[in-house]
């Protein structure tokens, strides 16, 4: 399936898609590293300023 169809099937537009993507993708490996920011920012390569940001608008 085309990346159009599958976004035009998921209900979403392209930046709530890309975010609720985002989201499984930070919060899985917050977990996976024990919930340590350190290691999460490092395993993702953003900073972990970014990193708290995000998991604070994503836990909300």
């Amino acid at each position: 399936m085309s990346a159009i169809k599958v976004l035009e099937s998921s209900g979403y537009d392209l930046k709530s898609y890309l975010e609720n993507h985002e989201k499984d993708i930070i919060l899985e490996a917050y977990k996976t590293h024990q919930n340590n920011l350190s290691l999460t920012a490092k395993s993702l390569k953003i900073s972990k300023q970014l990193l708290k940001y995000k998991i604070d608008k994503y836990i909300k």
